[in-house]
């Protein structure tokens, strides 16, 4: 690839990450509680973004 090229695949993931970091900063304590309850029930004790979206969409919701 060229220097000037741009590699959409990185530059989304990259975003998102950016936005899903932007999106839990200053969650309340009941969000990360959700998330730890996510982690707890993960076999592989992780989680994904699109898991950390839809706790956040939960919480608008609820």
């Amino acid at each position: 690839m060229a220097a000037n090229e741009i590699d959409f695949g990185e530059f989304y993931a990259r975003w998102r990450t950016e936005r899903l970091a932007k999106l839990v900063a200053g969650q309340p304590p009941e969000f990360w509680a959700a998330v730890g309850e996510k982690l707890d029930s993960s076999p592989d004790e992780t989680i994904t973004m699109d898991e950390l979206m839809a706790l956040l969409h939960d919480r608008e919701l609820g």
